[in-house]
């Protein structure tokens, strides 16, 4: 075991040398400066034994059993390729679940935390990278085999955050799988205040414009079809008959082009147009479910001077509507408290985000990605 201290004011220092001088396993090594999470691990990577296979991050204030990093450890063992198609996994994760505590920060993470990518009552492991369900797994507690790690060249300690997303990605661009298993389950604290996780929010805010830096587009706040993002406009500014016609024909010319390309594939093979046309109308439905999303997330500050503009009364009270729907869906336990808690999350996040944006001067990060058919 190592632990990194990340330039500690002497006193805590101190402590935590006498805290860990019963373990003769524990080797402290300190860091002078505070230089990040990113070099933090990396210099507890190459600290650690050069015969380790596999290595596992664990952040302060995370706790995992040993028999959840032992599951970790053998999705990394060489021969469980032979049982996932071919699939080598370089990375694994732990669904990482907030501590119960009676608090209103605890209570609304419990369901919403940043960390948690599984979800309580989730049980099947997921693949994870750009584009799947589970785009990327947070390196509070994270297992990697040290080639891999080694081969791209570990954490960018350029970034202060979303380092942990960066390094997911760039282990995936190189044909390297990970696995988030909600078996294997860690907890960590709760901010202790609204005050603590809008400030923790924004700074993951601001990551996404180094990202896109890095990965362009794949960092967008939403993603659709041009048909469907066409007919999200024409709903906020047109009469509701003509609003909802432009949707219809939208999503109902996609279905048709991807049921007929599914059946087409599939030799016409009885239900492939239909199974291709129900599975067009899911990602339609989910891809405007991500646009009412961003209009509350990444995109308040526009939808915040929309809301104010003179021209159009109706463009007002769609919008109102879309982004009241946003904040009732967000705060799911339908506790008020958890409606305020999400909303603050909410707007440090965009607010963040414009911040990295205009920091890296890439727009990207705030710019709808246009899905194109295949």
């Amino acid at each position: 075991v190592f632990v990194v201290d990340d330039g500690s004011a002497p006193g805590v220092r101190a402590k935590l040398r006498l805290a860990l001088s019963p373990y003769p396993n524990v080797t402290f090594v300190e860091l002078e400066t505070n230089r990040g999470p990113a070099a933090a691990r990396n210099v507890g990577a190459a600290t650690a034994d050069a015969h380790a296979e596999v290595i596992v991050f664990v952040d302060s204030g995370v706790e995992v059993t040993r028999d959840g990093l032992d599951r970790l450890a053998g999705w990394l063992a060489a021969d469980v390729a032979d049982a996932h198609s071919g699939v080598r996994f370089v990375a694994s994760a732990p669904r990482v679940a907030t501590t119960p505590a009676a608090t209103a920060t605890a209570r609304y993470e419990e369901k919403h935390s940043p960390l948690d990518m599984a979800g309580p009552g989730s049980a099947q492991a997921s693949l994870v990278g750009p584009g799947r369900s589970v785009s990327y797994v947070p390196s509070a507690v994270l297992a990697v085999r040290r080639d891999g790690f080694e081969g791209v060249g570990g954490f960018d300690e350029s970034m202060r955050y979303g380092e942990d997303v960066d390094l997911i990605w760039r282990m995936s661009d190189v044909g390297w799988s990970t696995v988030l298993d909600p078996a294997a389950v860690a907890s960590h604290p709760a901010r202790r205040s609204v005050q603590m996780l809008a400030v923790q929010r924004f700074r993951y805010g601001s990551s996404a414009g180094p990202l896109t830096t890095r990965h362009g587009d794949l960092v967008a706040p939403a993603a659709a079809k041009l048909t469907v993002m066409a007919a999200s406009v024409v709903l906020l500014v047109a009469p509701w008959r003509t609003g909802l016609g432009a949707l219809v024909a939208a999503m109902g010319v996609n279905a048709s082009r991807v049921g007929n390309r599914v059946d087409e594939a599939a030799e016409g093979h009885p239900g492939s147009f239909a199974n291709g046309a129900v599975e067009s109308l899911r990602l339609d439905l989910a891809s405007l479910t991500s646009i009412g999303r961003a209009s509350l997330r990444a995109w308040w500050p526009l939808s915040a001077c929309l809301l104010v503009q003179p021209f159009s009364s109706r463009l007002r009270r769609r919008l109102l509507a879309v982004l009241l729907s946003a904040v009732v869906v967000r705060g799911t336990s339908g506790s008020a408290t958890n409606v305020l808690v999400s909303l603050v999350d909410d707007l440090a996040y965009g607010a963040g985000v414009w911040r990295g944006a205009a920091s890296s001067r890439s727009w990207a990060a705030v710019t709808p990605r246009v899905v194109r058919e295949r």
